[in-house]
């Protein structure tokens, strides 16, 4: 009968417990930060008895992935902004992914092809809802009089994509 379970997560051992019983036992496996960081993990366990017998390691492996889209916000130009024709301007927010990290910022007028603004490389990982990343646009002074309609887009690590779309143009 075991009486000793030693259990390790990517190799990283020294959790000991005692086993509740013949063949029976339970481990809660928390891992600091990791449930967040989409990857492929394993965990080992073997067991010993009274007379110190050690089973050998058996080992079992699982992936975490990231299914869900970076979230951003625009800060400025407000809705309904105006500026003159042939000027540039910027337009700015703040965003997060605390899983694979924000990879990429791509933006579009009118529903153009997207020009990447930004790439991160490794992709920006938010700790926190509260950990967000400032991000600018600057947008060149090429656009023609009259309303346009501006798309901004961002994609993490794993390939999510966020699109957002003010409810109101940007007049020129």
């Amino acid at each position: 009968d075991a009486t000793q379970i030693e259990w390790d997560f990517d190799t990283k051992t020294g959790n000991n417990f005692v086993a509740a019983g013949p063949n029976v036992w339970t481990a809660n496996v928390g891992w600091s930060g990791k449930p967040n960081v989409p990857g492929n993990y394993s965990i080992g366990v073997h067991a010993k008895d009274r007379a110190g017998n050690d089973s050998g390691r058996g080992t079992a492996s699982f992936s975490v992935q990231d299914n869900t889209a970076p979230y951003f916000e625009m800060t400025s130009p407000s809705d309904g902004f105006r500026i003159a024709a042939g000027q540039g301007f910027q337009v700015r927010g703040k965003a997060r992914d605390k899983q694979s990290g924000l990879a990429k910022l791509e933006w579009s007028f009118d529903g153009g092809a997207a020009v990447v603004a930004k790439a991160w490389s490794p992709p920006v990982v938010a700790t926190a809802d509260s950990d967000k990343t400032d991000w600018a646009i600057d947008v060149p002074a090429s656009l023609t009089t009259g309303q346009h309609a501006l798309t901004v887009y961002f994609t993490d690590g794993a390939g999510n994509r966020t699109t957002i779309t003010p409810s109101a143009v940007l007049n020129f």
